[in-house]
C-alpha cells in the first residue's frame, strides 16, 4: 500500500532526479570547469586508477550485482518492460539489456552533482568536515542554515542505513541457502545471523587495518575474484551465445537510451517502472551520500572531470560485467530449456535459482567456492565503507584525509547488522524495496540540492578570479 502510494504520486521525481543528474553532468564536464582539480595543481593522485576504480565499484555496488545479475533477467523476461510479449524473443533481449540499464550510467550519474559540490568545498575551501551538510553551510551560513544542515544529515544517515541493509537483506539469504545444501544444515533464521556476523567480523578485520590495507585490500581481492569468477563462466560456459547477447543489448541500449530512461507507462498500469525503474532510483539515492563522499575521500590529485566520468564509466563497465555473463548464463539455460528458472524463480525464490545455476556450472564446486568468497568480501567491502562514511559525518571535527575513530566505525557496523537482521526476519522482496524506495524519496530534494550547490560552487571556485587565488595559495605553501 506505501509502496504503490509513494510510486503513483512521486515516481515522476526518481525519474527527472535522473535526467537532472544527466544534465549537470554535460554541463560540469564539457566546460572549462572539468579541468578543476581535488587538491593541488599538477597533484598526483593517492591511488593507481586500477585500485581506485575498485573501491568505488566494490563500495556502491556490493553483492547485490552478483547475485541480481543471475536473477534479475528473469523477472524482465515473465514482466517485460515497454508492453513486450512475455517469453518472446524480443524479451529474451530485452531481458538481458535492461538490467544494464538499471546498474548503467542512469544509476551512476546520480552521484555526480554531490561528488562537485563535496569535493570543491572540502579541497577548494579548506572544509574539515566531510558529510553532505556542509554545502549547505557554505552557500547559506547562518542558524536557519545549520538546522537545515543537520536534517540534511538526518536524512543521509537515514539513506545510507537503509541502503545497506537492503543490500544485506538481498545477499544473506542466498549465502545461506547456498550453505545450507552444501553442508546439509536447516535454513533457519540463526543461520543467516551467523553469516552476518561472519561479515561483521571481516569488516572489524579491515577496521582495524585502516583505509589503504583494509577497504583497499578487499576491493582488490574483489576485483580479481569477480574477473577470475566471470571469465571462467564466459570461457568455459556458452561464450559465443553470452558474447551475442552482450552486443546485442549495447545496441538496443543505445538505440532506446532516450525513451527507457523517460518511460513512466502513463496509459498502462505501470507495474515494471514501479517494481524496478523507480525502486532502483530511489535505492541509487540512498547510496549517493555513500558514494559521494566515499569518493571525494579517495579522489585527490584528479580532476573534477576525470572523476565524474571515471566513477561512471568504470561503474558501469564493472555491473555489465555482472549482468552481462551471468544474465547471459541464466538467459541462455533458459531459453534452451535446461531448467525453467522463471518458474523456479515464481515457487522456490531467488535463493533456489542462484543455487541451481551455480550447481549447473562448468566446475561447479570451484565456482561455488569463489562465488561464496566474492559475495562476502563484497559485502564487506560495502559494510565497511558504509560505517567509514557513518562515522566520518558522525565526527564534531575531521579532515578528508583523517580517519574516523575505530570503536565509531564499529557502533555503526553493529547498527547495519540489527537492522539487517530485522530485515532477514521480514524476508520478503517487497518490503526490503518499500525501505528504500521510502529512504530515498526525501534524498530526491537533497540531490536537486546538490545539483544546484554544485552549479554554484563550480562557478565559484571555477572563476578567473578564485583560480588565481589557488595558484598564489599553492605557491605560497
Amino acid at each position: 500500500m506505501l509502496y504503490s502510494m509513494v510510486v503513483g504520486q512521486f515516481g515522476w521525481m526518481y525519474i527527472l532526479a535522473c535526467l537532472t543528474s544527466f544534465a549537470f553532468l554535460g554541463w560540469v564536464t564539457f566546460s572549462k570547469f572539468g579541468d578543476i582539480t581535488f587538491g593541488k595543481r599538477g597533484e598526483k593522485p593517492v591511488y593507481s586508477n586500477f585500485a581506485w576504480a575498485g573501491m568505488l565499484f566494490t563500495s556502491g555496488v556490493g553483492s547485490s550485482a552478483v547475485i541480481l545479475g543471475f536473477v534479475e533477467p528473469l523477472y524482465y523476461l515473465k514482466d517485460p518492460a515497454l508492453s513486450i510479449e512475455p517469453f518472446s524473443e524480443l524479451a529474451y533481449e530485452y531481458a538481458h539489456m535492461y538490467g544494464q540499464f538499471h546498474w548503467g550510467l542512469s544509476a551512476w550519474a546520480f552521484y555526480i552533482p554531490a561528488i562537485t559540490a563535496i569535493g570543491l568545498i572540502v579541497f577548494k575551501d579548506n572544509e574539515h568536515l566531510l558529510r553532505l551538510s556542509v554545502v549547505n553551510n557554505h552557500l547559506h551560513p547562518g542558524s536557519i542554515s545549520r538546522f537545515l544542515g543537520k536534517c540534511i544529515d538526518v536524512l543521509v544517515m537515514f539513506a545510507i542505513l537503509a541502503g545497506i541493509s537492503t543490500s544485506l537483506g538481498l545477499a544473506v539469504p542466498v549465502v545461506s541457502n547456498l550453505i545450507s545444501g552444501l553442508f546439509r544444515i536447516p535454513n533457519t533464521l540463526p543461520l543467516q545471523i551467523v553469516i552476518l556476523m561472519i561479515w561483521i567480523s571481516i569488516f572489524t578485520f579491515s577496521v582495524f587495518r585502516g583505509l589503504d590495507r583494509g577497504i583497499k585490500l578487499l576491493s582488490d581481492i574483489n576485483v580479481v575474484l569477480l574477473i577470475l569468477f566471470g571469465s571462467v563462466l564466459l570461457i568455459l560456459g556458452p561464450t559465443i551465445d553470452i558474447l551475442k547477447m552482450e552486443v546485442n543489448s549495447i545496441g538496443l541500449y543505445l538505440q532506446d537510451f532516450v525513451r527507457i530512461n523517460t518511460w513512466l507507462d502513463p496509459f498502462g498500469s505501470g507495474e515494471f517502472q514501479e517494481m524496478w525503474t523507480i525502486f532502483y532510483w530511489g535505492w541509487w539515492l540512498t547510496f549517493m551520500p555513500l558514494m559521494a563522499l566515499f569518493i571525494v575521500r579517495t579522489s585527490r590529485g584528479r580532476t573534477l572531470r576525470s572523476v565524474v566520468w571515471q566513477q561512471m564509466l568504470w561503474g558501469t563497465l564493472g555491473c555489465w560485467f555482472c549482468f552481462g555473463i551471468f544474465g547471459g548464463f541464466t538467459l541462455h539455460l533458459q531459453q534452451t530449456g535446461t531448467v525453467d528458472y522463471a518458474a523456479m524463480l515464481e515457487t522456490q525464490g531467488q535463493e533456489a535459482v542462484v543455487v541451481s545455476l551455480l550447481r549447473a556450472m562448468p566446475l561447479a564446486p570451484l565456482m561455488i567456492l569463489l562465488f561464496c568468497l566474492l559475495v562476502f568480501i563484497f559485502l564487506a567491502t560495502t559494510i565497511d565503507s558504509a560505517a567509514y562514511i557513518l562515522a566520518s559525518s558522525s565526527a564534531k571535527t575531521l579532515s578528508v584525509d583523517s580517519q574516523p575513530s575505530r570503536p565509531m566505525r564499529i557502533f555503526w557496523a553493529g547498527v547495519l547488522a540489527v537492522l539487517s537482521i530485522g530485515l532477514l526476519a521480514i524476508n520478503e522482496l517487497k518490503a526490503v524495496q518499500t525501505i528504500s524506495l521510502i529512504a530515498g524519496l526525501p534524498m530526491i530534494f537533497v540531490q536537486f540540492y546538490m545539483v544546484f550547490a554544485g552549479y554554484k560552487l563550480v562557478k565559484r571556485f571555477g572563476a578567473p578570479a578564485a583560480q588565481k587565488r589557488d595558484r598564489a595559495r599553492e605557491m605560497a605553501e
